[in-house]
C-alpha cells in the first residue's frame, strides 16, 4: 500500500531549484533510504514531506490526502521528524525530553494515557536506566535513541530522520539502524536520509536515489548496483555478497 505519494513536486531556495519535478511513491511499513551525493536534496525532501518547507509546485499526499489540508498539529500526530542536528535549546532529562513528544495531544495537563505511552517508549528503547539523566550529558548513541523516543511519543504513522547515524561509532550506528528496522516491522513507515550505502543496503527495503534534485532511481535494494553507484557518485565500486547482505567496496573516484 502506498503511504506517501509525491507528484510533480519542485522546491527552490530563493529561486535556486533544489528539487525538480519529483514523482515518488513510498510504501507503508517500509524502511526507505534517501541517498545521493551532497547537495542532491535529501534533507530538503524530508523537510518538504514534513511540511517544514512549503511546497510551491506539485503535491505531497499521505493516504491520498494532500498535506496542505492538514494543520501543523494534525500533521504532528501523523508524522514525526528527527533532525540531523538537535538544537540544544531544551536541556531537560531523558524522561522530560520524551514527554515533549506528547505535545500535539496534550491540552492543559498530561493524562494517564500520556504517561503510559511514555513508559512504553522508554521500555522499547531501553531508556529506563538513564531516565533522570540530562540530554546534554549523554553519549551520541544515547542521545539519538532519546530523540527517536521523543518522535515515537507522537505515535506517528510516519517517522522521518535526517542522517540518524551521523557522528556515531559503528556499534551505535548498527543499534540505531536495527531500531528503525524493528519499527518498520511494527508498521511504521520509516524514511531516512543517509550517506552510508552499506547501512542502506543492509537495513533498508527500498531506496530513493537523488541526483542534483532529480530522481535518479527508485526501487528495492537491487538498484544499488555498481553501475548506478558509479553514475550517481562518480566512483568505481565492487559489490560482494556476504550471506544475505551485499558489501559495497569503494575502489577509486572517477576524475
Amino acid at each position: 500500500m502506498v503511504k506517501i505519494k509525491i507528484e510533480n513536486m519542485s522546491f527552490a531556495y530563493r529561486k535556486v531549484p533544489v528539487l525538480k519535478n519529483l514523482d515518488i511513491k513510498i510504501r507503508a511499513g517500509q524502511l526507505t533510504a534517501i541517498i545521493g551525493p551532497n547537495g542532491s536534496g535529501k534533507s530538503t525532501l524530508l523537510k518538504c514531506i514534513n511540511g517544514i518547507l512549503p511546497v510551491k509546485k506539485g503535491e505531497i499526499l499521505v493516504d491520498e490526502k494532500s498535506t496542505v489540508s492538514f494543520t501543523r498539529r494534525h500533521l504532528a500526530t501523523i508524522m514525526a521528524y528527527v533532525p540531523q542536528q538537535e538544537t540544544q535549546v531544551f536541556s531537560g532529562t531523558v524522561y522530560e525530553t520524551i514527554l515533549m513528544g506528547r505535545k500535539p495531544y496534550i491540552g492543559w495537563s498530561q493524562k494517564p494515557e500520556d504517561y503510559e505511552i511514555i513508559n512504553q517508549v522508554m521500555n522499547d528503547l531501553d531508556l529506563n536506566s538513564i531516565s533522570s539523566e540530562f540530554l546534554n550529558e549523554l553519549s551520541g548513541g544515547q542521545r539519538q535513541r532519546v530523540l527517536i523516543g521523543r518522535a515515537l511519543a507522537q505515535q506517528p504513522e510516519i517517522l522521518l530522520l535526517d542522517e540518524p547515524t551521523a557522528n556515531l561509532d559503528l556499534k551505535h550506528q548498527l543499534e540505531v539502524m536495527q531500531i528503525l528496522k524493528d519499527l518498520s516491522h511494527k508498521g511504521i513507515t520509516v524514511i531516512l536520509a543517509i550517506h552510508d550505502l552499506n547501512m542502506a543496503a543492509k537495513y533498508c527495503n527500498e531506496l530513493i536515489m537523488l541526483d542534483k534534485g532529480k530522481t535518479f532511481a527508485t526501487g528495492d535494494r537491487s538498484i544499488l548496483d555498481e553501475n548506478n553507484i558509479k553514475s550517481l557518485y562518480e566512483v568505481e565500486v565492487k559489490i560482494l555478497g556476504y550471506g544475505n547482505d551485499n558489501i559495497i567496496i569503494p575502489l577509486k573516484a572517477i576524475k
